[in-house]
């Protein structure tokens, strides 16, 4: 069985993204009398084999995406800022 925390480090999410996948049973997981919750090495497979993305991809994404933002505008100001004729 994995905790959370270890689930989490297996799969490249955050503490909280597994946390509330757990509350929202998206992560099939049980629930102790404390209220921890433990996750069957099945759950593993079967989320390493879904299209769930890893916190590093989507920061790549994230990045990525920021860096786009940039050329854009930048591109936008030289257009406007030609003199033509």
């Amino acid at each position: 069985m994995f905790s959370p925390q270890k689930f989490a480090k297996e799969c490249g999410l955050s503490y909280n993204q597994v946390l509330q996948m757990c509350k929202t049973k998206e992560i099939n997981a049980l629930e102790t009398e404390g209220g921890h919750f433990k996750i069957p090495p099945k759950e593993l497979d079967k989320f390493k084999n879904s299209d769930h993305v890893s916190k590093d991809e989507y920061l790549k994404v994230i990045r990525e995406n920021e860096r786009l933002r940039t050329v854009i505008e930048q591109f936008k100001n030289y257009v406007l800022n030609l003199k033509i004729g």
